[in-house]
């Protein structure tokens, strides 16, 4: 059984896959599972994938290379790697990322350390401009600090390394049809249901906002539609659990963002839908860490006054 296993979904990251995989097959953990799952892309990823392995003779036989029949998006392709993966831990990465050489050997000696079931790690984010951004989670070291957050950011699986055993023996899973946020719904209920969960506050892992043909990275109404059914589908889960009450503010904060869309795009917009989502917020949004327009549009919208946000939207649009 290898130590770590990564899944890498793959759709037409001809561009950033050659960085991704040298960063996957330079780590300094020996014993490791690299599957990658090609989500039937038209580039040549695939034959990227195996011309850099070519550079890496101890990797070849830990490399398996799936690919789908057809087009089933991400959540698919990161259940696909599941089942085909045989690691002690799972971890995933996103072919246009990249991470430290030592990174998950870090991870994995922590987790067998302090006998964690979840090893969480700091990461940078990199911009169009390449700009560089540290992102810390949970500064005071509390994986269940108050500082946790039911959000999409901390609910990334590519800083994540999970035990195998989690996930099993509670039967948890990518949901099909999941477009955006499959991730973060999969690593809170592991995250909920763990017995340890640890941070290393290292950025090992590296984390690219500049590739618009990623599989996460083109948004439309049926994919926005998805956000809200992750939103609802984690709080039915966080009510099944019994910890409604612990959550009730953060649940709040997170059905917001998932119905902001339909305010922010004007492609999408829908004010009286959005009105319909989630009436059980109430006011809690005028304490939510949102653009300030958003407050504004809220309160107009819960009130009735749909034309003056019509307007006022209209003429954000037009001078921002």
């Amino acid at each position: 059984m290898p130590k770590v296993s990564v899944i890498i979904p793959v759709y037409n990251a001809s561009k950033f896959l050659e960085r991704c995989c040298n960063s996957l097959f330079s780590q300094s953990l020996d014993d490791m599972q690299f599957v990658f799952v090609d989500d039937c892309s038209t580039d040549n990823s695939t034959q990227i994938i195996k011309n850099v392995l070519v550079q890496y003779p101890n990797r070849q036989k830990q490399v398996k290379i799936v690919r789908q029949k057809t087009n089933q998006g991400v959540s698919v392709a990161r259940q696909r790697g599941l089942e085909e993966s045989t690691g002690e831990f799972v971890i995933h990465c996103d072919a246009d990322d990249w991470m430290d050489s030592d990174m998950y050997q870090i991870m994995y000696e922590e987790a067998i350390k302090q006998n964690a079931e979840i090893v969480f790690c700091d990461f940078m984010l990199f911009y169009n401009s390449n700009k560089e951004n540290h992102i810390e989670l949970f500064p005071d070291d509390s994986v269940d600090s108050p500082s946790f957050n039911i959000s999409p950011i901390e609910g990334a699986v590519w800083n994540k390394l999970i035990k195998r055993d989690l996930i099993d023996r509670n039967n948890i899973s990518f949901i099909p049809g999941i477009m955006v946020g499959e991730d973060f719904l999969f690593v809170t209920k592991c995250r909920i249901l763990s017995k340890k969960a640890i941070v290393v506050h290292q950025p090992l892992y590296k984390y690219c906002q500049y590739n618009q043909l990623s599989i996460t990275r083109v948004y439309t109404r049926q994919k926005i539609d998805t956000v809200v059914q992750v939103a609802t589908l984690m709080d039915e889960f966080i009510r099944l659990m019994g910890q409604s009450e612990k959550y009730q503010f953060k649940l709040n904060y997170l059905k917001f963002q998932s119905k902001q869309f339909f305010i922010i795009y004007k492609e999408v917009r829908d004010l009286r839908y959005w009105n319909s989502l989630f009436p059980e917020i109430g006011e809690d949004y005028m304490c939510f860490p949102v653009a300030g327009y958003l407050k504004v549009c809220a309160w107009l919208i819960t009130h009735n006054l749909l034309r003056i946000t019509h307007v006022a939207l209209y003429l954000k649009d037009l001078f921002f």
